[in-house]
């Protein structure tokens, strides 16, 4: 089930709605909170991680990872996403092989695709011409996604994937550049 909606609005809340017990996949800290407090305030059977955090990206720690030169540095950050993509997906297929579980949730699945995006393209964007016109390369990166999918579906259970609609994440730093990377699309 792929749930959009706008933040708090309900969507780790849904998530905790479905048959039990269920698997928790927190990538953003924001969805803890309502995991603990409305999950194990409802007596709702949730595993979770014992660190949750170890799901998280921090971005100072991303951009603390140098080399030499921009190229390095970039390779390096690329294998940081690599490993960390397999960590999530290692953890999901963990929740998924365990016998008793029967809804596993991604919370955010959108940030889960962003860093598949930073994995398999690394840190500079890749582009194609196809008739002429400049697109995003991204054909890898949703060949990935795709087999991930699909590699879900393969299990007897309920996989709810939240994902936040555009909005949330279209916001400027202190530099009036966007502040996080978003996919186009992601707006309901």
């Amino acid at each position: 089930i792929g749930n959009f909606a706008e933040e708090n609005s309900g969507k780790t809340r849904f998530a905790l709605s479905g048959p039990g017990p269920i698997g928790m996949v927190p990538l953003e800290a924001k969805a803890m909170p309502t995991i603990e407090k409305d999950g194990d305030a409802q007596g709702i059977e949730v595993v979770r991680p014992k660190d949750p955090s170890a799901l998280w990206v921090q971005h100072r720690k991303v951009n603390m990872i140098a080399g030499k030169n921009e190229d390095e540095t970039n390779q390096k950050r690329q294998e940081f996403y690599i490993a960390h993509m397999r960590k999530v997906e290692e953890y999901t297929y963990g929740l998924l092989e365990h016998e008793e579980i029967r809804t596993i949730c991604i919370d955010k699945f959108n940030t889960y695709c962003t860093w598949v995006e930073l994995a398999i393209n690394g840190m500079n964007e890749k582009f194609i011409k196809v008739q002429g016109q400049v697109y995003k390369d991204r054909k890898e990166v949703k060949q990935h996604i795709i087999d991930f999918l699909n590699e879900l579906s393969t299990y007897s259970k309920v996989v709810l994937l939240n994902n936040a609609s555009k909005d949330d994440y279209e916001f400027l730093g202190a530099d009036k550049k966007p502040a996080r990377k978003t996919w186009d699309g992601f707006k309901f």
